[in-house]
């Protein structure tokens, strides 16, 4: 499943549940799974810095000094049981560069002039500076999913309504694994949401292909309201947000 974009770097989609939040390892407490309505699955979705990022790979980490990442984000360790399996969630490391693609979490092509895992390991860069939070869903079985929230934009794709680094963040790159229940990309939503909280975020933003009317659908019931269409060479693109 993918939903939305990510930020010019990736897409959005994918759904579990609710697990364990940790970086690089933490403790992990239990949580009582809640199902919500159904998720979108199998919805690709791209906005402008698709290609843009890969154009940009020594600017992603533009000359700003911030603290690490552990005093960023919460260390939240969740665990949920759905349909029989403990599922967790958490921050993702660099042991999940190789195991997003082979697991089939990311099954999309490659982005222009970099391969997946080039992009990976960028995403965890901006992780470590402060500027991503990439949350990873898995269980016994292997990796689930994967969604973002960017707090800023690499420069040359400043977009202060999508994401400004202060309070506005965009939600992007939600992919999950064929077969993994909708409860769990719900979750992850849920869950990206409490971090953008407890970083300050009071705007989430979405970014969607308009020929996407699926995901728009499961945005829009998820609490987003469009608020801007922007063309782009090969298609419009429709911005949504809440407040949170």
């Amino acid at each position: 499943m993918e939903i939305g974009a990510e930020t010019r770097s990736a897409r959005v989609g994918t759904v579990t549940g609710r697990a364990t939040l940790q970086i690089d390892a933490a403790p992990s407490r239990s949580v009582a799974m809640q199902h919500r309505g159904p998720a979108v699955t199998n919805v690709a979705g791209t906005c402008r810095q698709e290609e843009g990022e890969a154009r940009n790979t020594g600017s992603v980490l533009h000359a700003r000094r911030v603290r690490p990442m552990q005093a960023l984000l919460p260390t939240i360790g969740k665990r949920a049981a759905v349909a029989g399996r403990k599922i967790f969630l958490r921050f993702a490391q660099s042991s999940d560069v190789e195991r997003l693609t082979r697991e089939g979490v990311i099954t999309a092509p490659p982005p222009a002039k970099e391969t997946w895992n080039q992009r990976i390991v960028r995403w965890l860069s901006e992780q470590r500076a402060g500027r991503r939070a990439v949350l990873i869903a898995e269980d016994s079985t292997g990796l689930l999913g994967i969604l973002h929230l960017v707090f800023e934009l690499p420069i040359g794709f400043k977009d202060p309504e999508a994401a400004n680094g202060f309070d506005i963040a965009m939600i992007e790159g939600l992919h999950l694994r064929a077969g993994v229940p909708p409860e769990v990309g719900n979750e992850m939503i849920e869950e990206i949401q409490r971090i953008a909280t407890k970083r300050k975020v009071t705007t989430l933003t979405f970014c969607i292909p308009m020929n996407q009317p699926r995901a728009i659908r499961q945005v829009k019931d998820w609490g987003f309201e469009e608020f801007r269409i922007m063309a782009e060479p090969s298609k419009m693109l429709a911005f949504f947000r809440k407040t949170v």
